[in-house]
């Protein structure tokens, strides 16, 4: 009798122990990853660091890829479905510069992750820009003033895209030192192609998402050298010099063309004077309130210093006006002696 009772419960102890350890074994595999935790390597606040900032950048990267997308399909977007979109980008932007803001940063990487505060805080302003900028362009107000808004917005897009580079940089350089060359640190370019905030290509992209074919705009202005009148009054010439009655002070009126097709406001216009006994040049400057396309104005620049007896270079430049390209005629120059 007692051989049975030992028996079983020799079997029952079998029993016990064989579902134990399969119990065992099931926790062991679930709690694998925890094991690996334990017992791993364990990640150093760089790591972390790092790798919570490359989600930040990945997500701005799919930003851009979706700004760059509607960029693109801008003459077929609906505009209520533009102006989401851009606010949706903007907003998205906004959220990941204040998520940057409460990464917990290590030590070592304080410097650095300014510069990555500055990248993102720099692309959420410009997206906040660019909508605005873009609405001013689609409506009837001067092409100008909205490609200047526009092409600031992507000017600081690209300088985010600077800044990072530095900031990738930097980062490499901290990791290297720490041994941890195998963490990586994405890429991320918001603009893609850099070459669409230039003048020429904004100018074509606004005329583009209107519908409308490109106007050529033309800005020009001249100085007239044949107008030019002197105070003191020319008395005669010695070769190149014009000779000028005496006088502490000369005055000099020239007139200034308009040459293009557009109206110019507030154009500055400068006389420099050199001297060959005064190292230091005496410039005077006036502005010239409005001139419209194809108008000849006169222009006086007072109270230059004369310098009687010595040999001067008197050069009058006008402008140049935004958007000037051809600037062969915008200055004039004369050598000038005042009497003694």
């Amino acid at each position: 009798m007692a051989r049975r009772v030992r028996r079983k419960s020799s079997i029952l102890n079998i029993v016990i122990v064989v579902a134990l350890i399969v119990l065992l074994s099931i926790y062991l595999i679930g709690s694998f990853d925890n094991i690996k935790k334990l017992f791993g390597k364990r990640e150093s606040p760089i790591e972390t660091y790092i790798k919570n900032a490359s989600e930040l950048v990945n997500q701005s990267n799919d930003v851009s890829r979706e700004f760059m997308k509607t960029r693109e399909e801008i003459q077929s977007l609906d505009r209520v479905d533009m102006i989401n979109k851009l606010k949706k980008y903007a907003d998205n932007s906004r959220e990941l510069a204040n998520n940057c803001s409460e990464l917990k940063v290590p030590e070592e990487m304080n410097r650095v992750h300014g510069i990555l505060q500055f990248v993102f805080d720099m692309r959420a302003a410009a997206l906040d820009d660019y909508k605005p900028a873009l609405l001013n362009a689609l409506e009837d107000i001067d092409v100008e003033i909205a490609c200047i808004q526009l092409q600031k917005a992507l000017e600081d897009l690209h300088l985010s895209d600077r800044a990072y580079e530095y900031f990738k940089k930097l980062s490499e350089l901290v990791l290297k030192e720490k041994k941890l060359d195998h963490v990586e640190i994405p890429e991320s370019y918001f603009l893609q192609k850099k070459e669409i905030y230039t003048t020429d290509k904004v100018l074509e992209y606004i005329y583009s998402a209107k519908g409308t074919p490109e106007l050529q705009l033309i800005h020009g202005l001249a100085v007239l050298p044949d107008t030019v009148e002197f105070s003191p009054q020319k008395k005669g010439q010695e070769g190149e010099y014009i000779i000028l009655l005496y006088s502490e002070e000369i005055s000099v009126t020239i007139y200034i063309e308009n040459q293009g097709n557009q109206t110019e406001k507030e154009v500055p216009v400068k006389a420099i004077l050199k001297s060959e006994i005064e190292p230091e040049p005496v410039e005077v400057e006036t502005t010239l309130p409005e001139i419209e396309p194809g108008e000849k104005l006169p222009v006086t620049l007072e109270g230059i210093k004369s310098y009687p007896g010595s040999k001067c270079l008197l050069k009058i430049i006008v402008g140049p006006v935004p958007f000037e390209k051809f600037l062969g005629n915008n200055e004039v120059e004369f050598k000038i002696i005042v009497e003694r």
